[in-house]
């Protein structure tokens, strides 16, 4: 039977990532590149571009274990974010494999990734970053809500049919893989969840 590892990363994307380590495949505007990994995804920041694509990964929670998933939560990602942040959320975009076998972003070969492309920002400007330097100040917060409540308002009403047993369903699918991937202590916290879950 595969390993728990084996489960989640069900895809080998390291040709991928090499390429899009290296400023010189993409960025018009030379290196470095910061390569930002998170639980669902590669982030590339260049000087002038960053491509974001999804991990080939499966979780109880979370499937993007085919390359049409990844393009579908790429596309979903772009719908979701460019009426809150039109200047930096572009569009979708394939990386491509052409005939003699070479990689590139939006090129004419075969699709064999897919990808979010953005415009840079100052990363200072997180807002996980600025609370670490000083409390927020409270007109950024207003700000912030009322970009929240903004978007609320122009998002579409999805009323689940049984809200209760999906909030279950997700509740147990998160504490599968925080059983299965974190440490002992979270491991334990989970097991408490479980409860909350019945």
């Amino acid at each position: 039977p595969p390993s728990a590892d084996d489960r989640v990363q069900v895809e080998d994307q390291r040709e991928v990532l090499a390429f899009l380590v290296d400023a010189a495949n993409w960025c018009p505007a030379g290196g470095p590149v910061q390569h930002i990994e998170t639980h669902g995804a590669h982030v590339f920041i260049g000087r002038d571009r960053v491509v974001k694509i999804k991990r080939a990964i499966r979780y109880a929670y979370m499937d993007f274990s085919t390359l049409e998933k990844r393009r579908a939560a790429c596309e979903r990602e772009i719908a979701v974010n460019r009426d809150n942040a039109p200047t930096i959320y572009l569009g979708t975009i394939p990386i491509t494999r052409d005939a003699s076998g070479q990689l590139a972003i939006g090129g004419i070969g075969t699709p064999v990734e897919w990808a979010v492309e953005m415009r840079p920002f100052d990363q200072s400007a997180l807002l996980s970053r600025m609370i670490t330097e000083a409390p927020l100040d409270p007109r950024l917060v207003k700000k912030l809500a009322a970009a929240i409540i903004n978007a609320h308002a122009r998002a579409s009403s999805a009323v689940a049919k049984d809200l209760p047993s999906r909030n279950r369903r997700l509740v147990s699918d998160l504490m599968v893989e925080m059983k299965r991937l974190a440490s002992p202590e979270l491991a334990s916290r989970a097991a408490e969840f479980d409860a909350l879950a019945l």
